[in-house]
Formats: C-alpha cells, structure tokens, sequence
C-alpha cells in the first residue's frame, strides 16, 4: 500500500494561518480571526519617556537653571492682547481664535525695509494699525519680558503628564511653542528699525534677544522644537541681511556704529569651526529616539519579555492624533507585521546611526550613504517603523545650510563694515581678518572655501554664497526652494 510522507512540522500551522488570511481577505476575517484568536491585549506602557525627555532638556545645565517659559508667556500675552486692542469691538473675539493669530505679527509689516514684501503689500490702514500694536506691545512690557526671559537658561513646558494615560505627541509642547516664531517676528522688526535709525545699542540687544531666546528654544529634546529654535535664529540673521540689502536699495549706507555693535553680538554667538552641525540636532534626535519608542509602547503588546504584536487601531490613532482606543476585533491582523522587538531595535540602529553623522563634519558625513530604508528593511520594520524612521532623511542637511546662513551673515556685516572703514570692498574674503572677522568660519555646506567676488552690476556690489546642499561650487548660481541643486546665496538678497 502506498504511503504519502509526513507532511513537514509546521506545515500545519502555515495552513491555518493560510486559511485564516483567505477569510480575512473575503471580507468578516476580523471576527473569525478574534474567534480563533482572541481578542488583542491591550498594550502596556511602563516606561515614562516624559520623565526622560525632561531630564534629556536638562542635560548639561546646573541643577537651578531658571525656566525662560513663563516670561515668553508673558510676552505673547502682551502682543496678543495689543493687537486685539487695535481691532474694532466686534473683532476682537475672532481674533482670540487660533486662525486670529496673524494678527500679532501685523507690527511686522509696520517696520518692514522698503524692499520687504510685507510692506509693499499691507495696506495704509493695515500699516497704521500695525504701528499701534507695536506701540501698545512696548507700553505692556512685552519687549521687557522678551529680553528677561533671552536671559534664562532653558524653556521648560512644565510637567510632561502621567505616562500611563498621555502619548508624548499629546503633550502641549508643540501648540505652546508655535507662537514664539511669529513673536520672533515682530522684534525682528525692531532691529530693522534700530538699524534703519542708527541705534546701535537697541540693534545690538534686539539681535542678542533673538539669538539668546533660539538657542533656547533650539534646545528643546525634539526635531521640531530644535527647528522652531533654527528658524528663530533665522529670522534675526535674515533681519540684518534684509536691512543691509535694504539700505543698498536706498544708495545709503548703515551707520558704523550699528554694524560694529551687531558684529560683536554675532561674535558672541559664533558657531562653533570647523563646519559641524548645530550640537543641538545631536540632542533633538536623541529626544525623536524617545518618541519613537513611546510610540512603540501604545502601539503594541508587550510580552513580559521584550516582545509583542502591533495593535493597528493603536497605530492609526498615533498618526491621526486622536484619543487612544482600546483594541479592536481586526487588530488582531497585527500578529502578521513585524514584532515589538524587531521594529525597537530597527529603530535604535537607525538613532545611532543618525547621532552619529551629527557629531561629523559634513565633508565626512558626504561619502556615508544617506537614505530611508531600503525595500527589505521596510518589510522588516512594518509600518510603525517606517513612519518613525522616514522622518530622520535630509534633517542634518537642513541643519547645515541654516548654519551656513547664520555664519554668512557675519562675513556679510564684516564685508559692510570694511567698505565703511576703507570706502571699498575687500578683494578677498581673507582680507577681513583680522581686522573685522577674528577668523573666516568655515562653510558647514562645503569641502571648501566661501565663493565671493565683486560684481558692480548687482545691488550691493558683491556676491556672497555658500555651496549650497549638493557639496558644489555653482559660481554663486542661486539654488531654487526646494531644489538641492546650485548654492546658497547670501549677496545680493536680489539681482
């Protein structure tokens, strides 16, 4: 009699789950499979990575580092209220609504440069009401609160909740954060005019604010903090720029008071050479590491052993933002994704990785490769994975071409300040020093040396650029917003 060999172990099992697949595809395999399967636990969160974020923002600052939160509160409480104060009565409550926000930064347009695009646009009665917001900001002592708070060591948000019941991503953070650039904004504006009306000292602390309150906020443990921090930066850099492409536009020149005041503020704030990324990306992405396995945390089970399954109702309220569900009938398809695990650990290669390549120039960092996860690896990873890790591509460039802007600013002043003193501009950049750069810093963009030249037919009479993200030496050829191609352009702001 013929006998048929033994099926292979396990093949049983691949049958069933084959089985099981077909009724899930068919349509009703949520409840078939809750029935073969049981319903999914409910994930366990046991580690409080607030608590670790909190001590990440403290790292390296003594034990009674005062908090600069509650003066910057004070601060947009003050420009909040001044520029509702200008709106007519029946205004002012929809100016209390979050789509009302624009209105605190309408002093902007009051003390705009000619060439800025605000003031060309803004309305005569836009501009005077600007000017009243401004007026009623400085009389509630929002500037004052601004400049105190420039003086505090970190921005600490207050207490991150209770781990058991808040997701990181629900914390408040982020909405408190939001409207510093705009307040970032508005004093931007008054270095314009502190510049514009040859006030060296207020143009001096006006700038020292701005770059004092973005470090702080760039300290931050999160990649978007760190960003909100850079971007506030660049709009006190972008500011000097502006008025001195403003002041060429005009044919006059800016007082030399005002530019050796704002030289030593740049000075003192000078990153650090040879070309590296801000220190704080380093600090950002180990609070994003944080994140991420907080998000791991809620989104799948947890064996007792370090493992678990996704639950993928969990997953969608992550992304969505909404409130944590309990389980459904159909999360049990998780069992099917990567385990707990292999996406923590896909996600810790790719932190340290990432920390890695911030603590190196970017010349080194050029001949690493630099991408998402491969086809493979995202398959290993499953779909919470890809959603954390995808996030980290192209970060530390972004960090380094605002580097590049914040240290070409002071090669800008210095270029200024020479054809003040001489009443020409340099031949060359290494003509600055020592008399008004202490050292040329280094370009974070490329492996070699900043591009500049005299060119009497642009507004200014010069170029200035950076290479730009590809790492390439365009001639100063300008690189479009999102094109990675041609260098970055510090001179002429406009052809």
């Amino acid at each position: 009699m013929h006998r048929h060999p033994a099926p292979p172990r396990g093949s049983s099992r691949r049958v069933v789950v084959a089985a099981l697949l077909l009724l899930l595809v068919g349509g009703g395999g949520g409840l078939i499979l809750t029935a073969v399967l049981g319903t999914p636990a409910v994930p366990v969160v046991s580690t409080d990575y607030g608590a670790r974020l909190g001590e990440l923002a403290r790292r390296g600052l003594p034990e009674d580092a005062t908090n600069a939160w509650p003066d910057l509160e004070r601060s947009i409480d003050a420009l909040r209220e001044a520029a509702r104060s200008t709106l007519p009565p029946d205004e002012r409550e929809e100016a209390d609504a979050p789509e009302g926000d624009v209105e605190w930064a309408l002093a902007f347009a009051a003390t705009q440069d000619a060439q800025g695009s605000e003031a060309t646009t803004a309305s005569a009665e836009d501009r005077a009401r600007a000017e009243a917001a401004l007026d009623a900001y400085l009389a509630a002592g929002g500037r004052d609160a601004w400049r105190t708070a420039a003086a505090g060591d970190l921005i600490d948000l207050g207490p991150a909740g209770d781990p058991a019941t808040t997701r990181l991503v629900e914390l408040p953070r982020f909405a408190q954060l939001a409207p510093l650039r705009r307040l970032a904004v508005v004093h931007a504006g008054l270095l314009r005019r502190a510049m514009r009306e040859g006030r060296a000292d207020e143009a001096a602390i006006e700038l020292d604010a701005l770059l004092e309150v973005g470090r702080l906020v760039a300290r931050q443990p999160t990649m978007v903090e760190c960003l909100v921090g850079v971007a506030i930066r660049e709009v006190a850099h972008g500011a000097v720029r502006e008025a001195i492409g403003g002041a060429a536009a005009e044919a006059r020149a800016i007082d030399s008071a005002v530019l050796g005041a704002l030289a030593r503020v740049l000075d003192d704030h000078a990153l650090p050479s040879p070309a590296r990324p801000p220190l704080d990306a380093v600090l950002a992405f180990e609070g994003e590491r944080l994140f991420a396995l907080d998000a791991v945390q809620w989104c799948y089970t947890d064996d007792g052993r370090g493992n678990g399954r996704l639950v993928p109702s969990r997953l969608a309220t992550l992304t969505t933002g909404g409130p944590a569900t309990d389980p459904e009938p159909a999360d049990v398809v998780g069992i099917f994704t990567p385990d707990r695990r292999t996406v923590t650990a896909a996600i810790e290669e790719r932190f340290d990785d990432v920390i890695r390549r911030a603590a190196l120039p970017r010349c080194e960092r050029l001949g690493i490769p630099w991408s998402g996860p491969s086809e493979a690896a995202r398959k290993r990873i499953g779909p919470l994975g890809i959603l954390l890790l995808d996030t980290t591509d192209q970060m530390l460039d972004r960090l380094d071409a605002s580097a590049a802007r914040l240290r070409g600013t002071a090669i800008l002043v210095a270029i200024e300040r020479h054809r003040a003193s001489q009443g020409t501009l340099p031949e060359t950049l290494d003509a600055l020093v020592p008399d008004f750069l202490a050292l040329l810093p280094a370009d974070p963009l490329g492996c070699g040396p900043w591009g500049y030249r005299v060119d009497p037919d642009v507004l200014g009479g010069y170029r200035l650029w950076s290479w730009g993200e590809d790492a390439e030496d365009d001639g100063g050829t300008s690189a479009g917003p999102r094109d990675r191609e041609g260098d970055e352009v510090l001179a002429p702001l406009t052809d």
